[in-house]
């Protein structure tokens, strides 16, 4: 799966484009996820920058949650070494995914929204 097709590359805002919108505020454009791993990150800007592109955006992982810059490279690398590793070790749901289905939308409702997911996903887990 091509993790940022042009149709999407083509939407992102660049770099600094939403510095003056409160956190809060600002459009995510994609969600990025890596499904049994606890890492999402939600990309609100993007451009091309030394032969990569760089997202802004808000990363939540298992040693926290932050605002900040990610790689496209880096998460292509991920799906790289999940697939080299396919064959030795079942590698299930740790690769990084597009969110295919979601839409552009203030970072306050995607985090909602996601919250939500994670708390229905272990209510559902502790029964």
């Amino acid at each position: 799966m091509e993790l940022l097709p042009a149709h999407l590359r083509a939407q992102i805002p660049k770099l600094l484009s939403q510095e003056q919108i409160d956190f809060a505020d600002k459009t995510v454009y994609a969600k990025y996820f890596i499904p049994d791993a606890g890492w999402t990150w939600f990309a609100t800007e993007g451009q091309e920058k030394d032969g990569n592109y760089v997202f802004f955006g808000y990363v939540i992982s298992q040693a926290g949650e932050e605002w900040g810059l990610f790689y496209l490279r880096e998460l292509e690398e991920v799906n790289e070494k999940a697939s080299e590793l396919k064959g030795v070790y079942d590698m299930g749901g740790l690769s990084v995914e597009l969110a295919d289905d979601f839409q552009p939308t203030k970072f306050k409702n995607a985090i909602a929204e996601f919250r939500l997911d994670q708390e229905s996903r272990c209510s559902s887990n502790t029964k």
